[in-house]
């Protein structure tokens, strides 16, 4: 017989979490991160087109991370 695995997707969420769930049910996701390509962080505002940079679990990054990150390259 063959082993079956469950696929669980890896997400980054970007909003309100209740509203997500409430939207889609309870899936199966693993939240990634939670991310944020306009607002503020340590009192500097940014925005992922006029600055190049995004927000992960409150981290600042550069637009150069993020293909990484989707791929799977972070935890």
């Amino acid at each position: 017989m063959y082993e079956t695995k469950k696929f669980i997707p890896k997400i980054f969420l970007r909003g309100d979490k209740a509203e997500f769930f409430s939207q889609v049910g309870q899936r199966p996701f693993k939240l990634a991160g939670e991310i944020n390509f306009v607002g503020e962080v340590d009192g500097k505002q940014f925005h992922f087109l006029r600055d190049g940079k995004f927000s992960l679990d409150g981290n600042l990054h550069d637009y150069q991370e993020l293909p990484q990150m989707i791929k799977g390259g972070g935890s």
